[in-house]
């Protein structure tokens, strides 16, 4: 363990058994957020040195192919820039969206796994979307490949999809916090987990509800 950060991931059956490691984090580095590709081959994480205060304020978002152990880097050498919540992987199994926090301000930045060193690229998954209208926390890639993100606009909790560039609002939560965990299932179901540790279900277009859960949750999925 790095200060409060596990280091490593590992895999488990869902009929049980004993975990098997996948992939562990550069030393004095702990994992704060991953995602793992729809064919299961490729696998994005987050590592950051705020788990080890002697080096606090560094991070890299790492692309890793399972297949062959090939493994890619970005570097954060400081924060801000910081990714916020978990990076996904869109449906091309090649290019990573995430949230990015420059400062005061922050958008949504499309990376390609296969190529470019830049911590805050230019391209935008969502082209459409102002990012000023909120402050993004959560986001997550559905079965047919949409993407979906949470924010906080001061008053309420949003979550949006993203298609052929266009954001639309799917659901809004009446509670003015901050969005950690996005889960989408198949059926457009949606799971929204916000700060204080509270679990919001609902549909696009419904009336969210919280759900009967212990205290902390700081992230539920599908």
């Amino acid at each position: 363990m790095i200060g409060r950060c596990l280091p490593t991931l590992y895999s488990l059956s869902t009929g049980g058994g004993t975990p098997t490691e996948v992939v562990t984090a550069d030393k004095d580095y702990g994992i704060v957020g991953f995602d793992l590709s729809a064919d299961g081959t490729k696998l994005t994480y987050l590592e950051s040195s705020g788990c080890n205060q002697s080096r606090a304020g560094m991070g890299k978002l790492v692309f890793e192919n399972l297949t062959d152990g090939s493994r890619r880097t970005i570097d954060f050498p400081s924060e801000p820039p910081a990714i916020i919540g978990d990076p996904v992987w869109e449906a091309d199994g090649v290019h990573v969206d995430a949230y990015v926090r420059t400062g005061m301000e922050g958008y949504l930045a499309r990376y390609d796994s296969t190529k470019g060193s830049d911590a805050t690229p230019s391209s935008n998954p969502c082209g459409e979307y102002d990012p000023a209208t909120q402050l993004t926390g959560a986001l997550d890639t559905d079965a047919d490949g949409t993407l979906w993100f949470a924010g906080q606009t001061g008053a309420s909790m949003q979550v949006l999809s993203c298609k052929d560039g266009q954001p639309n609002v799917e659901l809004t939560v009446s509670v003015n916090d901050s969005p950690t965990a996005l889960s989408v299932n198949p059926d457009g179901q949606i799971l929204l987990t916000d700060s204080s540790g509270r679990v919001w279900a609902g549909s696009a277009g419904g009336t969210p509800k919280q759900l009967r859960v212990g205290g902390g949750v700081t992230s539920a999925t599908w």
